[in-house]
């Protein structure tokens, strides 16, 4: 139905400047979780078609999992330092010559559930199958809405929680970026279907 249809495009909207506009991770998260079950809902909205339920379940497990990778990162980084505010985190790091094993691993597993929405090599698998088994308008608007909003989001975060403190971080970020644009480019070379083409265009 075309009501349901709109009105789930707008809570993935709303999701989409939770995420961006962000000063508490708890706001993070719920900007996530809305546009992530809005787009679990829109890629299984062809019913009858095998590999649009497909895609759904695929795209819904591999999400939760990531999430809760997330949701756990969340919880280190509030052990470490006593709050979900960002300009508090912030401060810690700045005024913390060493930070803690904990915030350290807080913020790797907030890295890996971020990498995953934006489908960045190794946490890419999902990305060809969802996008072909998606109806098109949802795979255009996870190409475009979800892609930016992901990595205007991780922006924002790696900046605001000051993540080159160390190193390790910025060479993750590297490798990442190296091995995401190698995979993506190498694998859309051989896709018959533009679908999938776009998906590791998209990695790339």
């Amino acid at each position: 139905q075309p009501a349901e249809y709109y009105a789930i495009m707008l809570f993935s909207v709303v999701g989409a400047i939770m995420m961006i506009g962000f000063e508490n991770l708890i706001m993070l998260f719920l900007g996530v979780e809305i546009l992530s079950v809005s787009m679990y809902v829109l890629t299984g909205s062809d019913k009858k078609n095998l590999r649009s339920n497909e895609a759904a379940l695929k795209y819904f497990l591999m999400g939760a999992f990531a999430t809760g990778i997330m949701l756990f990162g969340m919880a280190l980084l509030y052990g470490a330092t006593g709050s979900f505010n960002v300009t508090t985190l912030k401060a810690y790091v700045l005024t913390n010559a060493a930070p803690s094993v904990m915030m350290y691993a807080g913020l790797l597993m907030l890295l890996i559930g971020m990498l995953f929405k934006v489908s960045a090599a190794p946490f890419h698998f999902w990305t060809p199958d969802v996008y072909e088994g998606s109806p098109a308008l949802t795979t255009a608007t996870m190409s475009t809405l979800v892609k930016v909003v992901a990595m205007a989001t991780l922006y924002k975060l790696l900046t605001a929680m000051n993540a080159d403190f160390s190193n390790a971080f910025i060479n993750i970020i590297m490798i990442v970026s190296i091995a995401s644009m190698t995979v993506g480019n190498i694998m859309a070379l051989k896709q018959t279907n533009v679908k999938r083409m776009l998906a590791f265009s998209g990695i790339s």
